[in-house]
């Protein structure tokens, strides 16, 4: 767990792809994650010696989600979306179940710590 009281202001993850997207617009997020990012149509994955190896179309996505692009944005700004978000709804203080049952209150949790995440 991470001490700092507020965002590091710095960026670990800059991509929300639509499932995430979906899940922050069930909270009010999407429309503000949205606009202040940059939508990505497509990624292309390639070598310095293959110009490209694959790229992927997240148009496909369009009979699925609302978003069919991925969202480039970087961690800190998404941060202060869901901390300002949060802040409407009044929240400062959370519950936390444990996996043993064990149940804290706590002023700040950590949800995901990015691609290699071990939250559930």
């Amino acid at each position: 767990m991470d001490a700092v009281t507020k965002g590091e202001n710095t960026s670990c993850a800059i991509i929300i792809h639509a499932a995430t997207t979906e899940a922050l617009d069930t909270i009010g997020c999407a429309d503000d994650l949205v606009t202040t990012g940059t939508k990505l149509p497509f990624f292309t994955l390639a070598t310095r010696s293959i110009a490209t190896l694959v790229r992927v179309p997240f148009e496909l996505l369009k009979p699925y989600t609302r978003y069919p692009y991925g969202l480039v944005i970087p961690q800190s700004l998404t941060e202060h979306i869901l901390e300002q978000k949060l802040a409407s709804f009044g929240v400062t203080l959370a519950d936390v179940t444990f996996e043993d049952g064990q149940v804290i209150t706590a002023k700040y949790i950590i949800a995901a710590d990015g691609a290699r995440s071990t939250v559930h």
